[in-house]
């Protein structure tokens, strides 16, 4: 989600209740907030300068981790993207993990592009045509 009132893009995931329903436990998702640094920093994995970045925040709550990592070995080549969170309190971890496919990637790099834009500040809102 691309948040144009403050300079971030925020990352949410959830597990999957059902694979047949394709279902989501919304109430357990888990969320990261990038700013400009790590959208380069995941920029750099999906446009293949290098096969993994792991980007790891950490606040009074707790820490949460985002890992994205290129697997050239899978048929089809994918990007495996896994983001995590540890309480600081319960020491408790959630994490959630997805296979990124290659137009699926294509896309993220696009919109990445575009938040890293609105970010910086150098447009002021996403383009909409």
């Amino acid at each position: 989600e691309l948040n144009t009132q403050m300079p971030a893009v925020f990352v949410v995931a959830a597990p999957q209740l059902s694979e047949e329903q394709k279902r989501f436990d919304w109430d357990r998702r888990l969320t990261m907030k990038w700013g400009t640094s790590d959208i380069g920093e995941i920029l750099t994995v999906l446009e293949r300068q290098r096969p993994e970045a792991k980007l790891f925040h950490q606040s009074e709550k707790g820490s949460t981790a985002f890992d994205l990592r290129y697997q050239e070995e899978r048929e089809p080549a994918c990007f495996f993207a896994s983001l995590s969170r540890q309480l600081a309190d319960t020491k408790k971890v959630d994490r959630v993990g997805v296979s990124i496919s290659l137009g699926e990637a294509a896309v993220l790099t696009t919109l990445l592009k575009q938040g890293a834009l609105v970010t910086t500040g150098w447009i002021a809102r996403a383009v909409h045509s």
